[in-house]
């Protein structure tokens, strides 16, 4: 697979709060089996939450929080702004008591396993996110991502059976491949209906 240009380059840090470059592709792809799943170096399931604002003109504001395995918590702010080159993302490490409270402020959520698969000669990793629908089944469609140290890095092929691919980055998107897109996010969504918040104490006035 040759390079691809305009990729989704954000600026993101490693859980620490100072901002880091990242080059990411993000890649949406159909499979008819998962036995192949079983290859993978490792896998985390994660649980994520976020609220999202358009800015108008290209921009947007997100912040979200995920839990990985019940035993991590981090929360994430990106924000996207007209002419600038990718997004501002910084990460932070949080408790299990700002997760749960943020979970009522959310908008969407989203469940997911992540499949670890590294690619072998290189520090390169694929990162394979396989979502659970709402009946608790596995979602024919996945989101396969692929972290770059350069945009001019050579990428490698798809090692797994794919029986459809959207390779096309943001920029390159047709009008057909957004919506289908969107429509798949829909789909992987949870319903913030189907969390109940927790009775609140009573406190003096």
């Amino acid at each position: 697979m040759t390079s691809l240009r305009r990729l989704n380059i954000s600026l993101e840090d490693g859980a620490d709060g100072t901002v880091q470059q990242e080059i990411e592709y993000a890649f949406f792809a159909r499979v008819e089996s998962w036995e192949w799943l079983e290859q993978a170096t490792r896998q985390e399931k994660q649980e994520q939450w976020e609220s999202y604002r358009e800015r108008g003109e290209g921009a947007f504001a997100q912040c979200r929080v995920r839990a990985t395995d019940d035993k991590t918590y981090e929360m994430c702010v990106k924000t996207k702004t007209p002419g600038e080159l990718g997004k501002k993302e910084v990460e932070q490490i949080c408790s299990k008591d700002f997760f749960e409270q943020f979970r009522f402020f959310a908008d969407k959520g989203l469940n997911k396993t992540r499949y670890i698969f590294e690619i072998e000669g290189t520090d390169l990793k694929w990162e394979v996110d396989v979502y659970t629908t709402q009946s608790g089944e596995r979602h024919p469609w996945l989101k396969i991502d692929l972290e770059v140290p350069s945009a001019e890095t050579e990428l490698p092929k798809f090692p797994f059976p794919l029986k459809e691919v959207i390779v096309n980055q943001p920029a390159q998107r047709s009008e057909e491949e957004k919506a289908q897109i969107s429509k798949l996010f829909e789909e992987w969504t949870i319903k913030v209906e189907a969390v109940k918040a927790e009775p609140a104490e009573a406190t003096a006035e």
